[in-house]
């Protein structure tokens, strides 16, 4: 399975790309990678960030949690739950962590770039309640990566 993520500045920023850039970079994908599915864009607001000291920028493979939540206030306790885990108690391999929610409530996401191996969820310490569920973490290693200029997302 592979994952695109991309981050912006603002919802803006995102749409002047979209109309501007995004039909080349597609067409780019289409034909490094035939067949491609695209289940559709979500979109996810960050609540947090963790970087524990001496936490690199970047990792081998990045490990993505997406947790199924009731509401928004679900979706943002839990945040704050994994927040206070990771600053307590900072996994080994783990780099910067960000948890974010998205935007209709519903889920929330820890994005983590991970330097040795992707196993340090399992030694977090979450609270969990029936209104949360939290499937298998999803582990992806990391191909390549962009970044735009600010001054071009803000056009």
């Amino acid at each position: 399975m592979q994952l695109s993520h991309a981050q912006w500045v603002s919802d803006e920023a995102h749409i002047a790309f979209a109309r501007e850039h995004r039909q080349d970079m597609v067409n780019r994908i289409d034909q490094a990678i035939p067949g491609i599915e695209r289940p559709g864009l979500s979109r996810y607001r960050l609540l947090r960030s963790v970087v524990p000291d001496g936490a690199p920028d970047r990792g081998e493979s990045i490990t993505l949690l997406y947790v199924a939540t009731q509401t928004a206030e679900h979706a943002r306790r839990w945040a704050d739950a994994t927040a206070d885990s990771l600053r307590n108690a900072p996994p080994a391999g783990i780099g910067a962590a960000h948890l974010l929610a998205s935007t209709d409530g519903k889920r929330a996401l820890l994005y983590a770039p991970n330097t040795q191996g992707g196993d340090w969820h399992r030694s977090l310490a979450v609270p969990l309640d029936s209104a949360v569920h939290v499937p298998p973490p999803q582990h992806y290693r990391l191909l390549g990566s962009v970044r735009g200029r600010r001054s071009e997302a803000r056009r």
